[in-house]
């Protein structure tokens, strides 16, 4: 918890050393290699991200953002054949989750494929009554797809619903 503000205040070196401390004090501990993972990924040093997903598939092997995670970063690096394969080790009745549905949608934009990536945010929107999806899931999707105004607008809905995923905006790779 207190890497995650730290973070989320830019204080990345103060949050690296919480992260460690976690890990050095339980190196077998998911969420502990796991808060490691998603800081290098807020970081972008995508090989130390990769290396330590890897750890915590080791850990927990059906872990499912570490598959996400891992996919998108292997997308961002023209390795599309292998994120397809990472999202199919994923492929256990996760399909219509939100957070796989945003990575897929992620992975879309960044591959170009407009109507994958609409097709991600048609189901993200459609499941937003029902609760559980993040505006910013979908405002992420928008902005990665250069749809500004789309995004914007999924923005502000994102700060009437208080959606604790704002304070992670300035560091999500999405809004870049």
């Amino acid at each position: 918890l207190f890497r995650s503000i730290l973070l989320k205040q830019r204080r990345f070196g103060e949050s690296m050393r919480h992260a460690r401390l976690a890990l050095d004090l339980d190196p077998v501990s998911v969420p502990a290699n796991q808060n490691l993972a998603a800081l290098f990924h807020y970081l972008k040093q995508d090989d130390d991200m990769i290396r330590q997903y890897r750890k915590v598939l080791e850990l927990e092997p059906r872990h499912t953002f570490a598959h996400l995670m891992i996919a998108e970063v292997l997308t961002e690096r023209g390795l599309s054949s292998e994120a397809y394969r990472e999202l199919e080790a994923n492929a256990d009745g996760t399909k219509d989750d939100p957070l796989t549905l945003r990575t897929r949608g992620e992975i879309a934009a960044i591959l170009k494929d407009r109507a994958q990536a609409e097709d991600a945010l048609r189901r993200l929107i459609a499941r937003k009554s029902s609760g559980g999806v993040s505006s910013c899931y979908i405002a992420g999707i928008y902005a990665m797809l250069g749809k500004k105004d789309d995004a914007f607008e999924w923005l502000e809905r994102a700060y009437g619903e208080w959606d604790g995923f704002l304070s992670l905006l300035q560091v999500y790779p999405a809004f870049d």
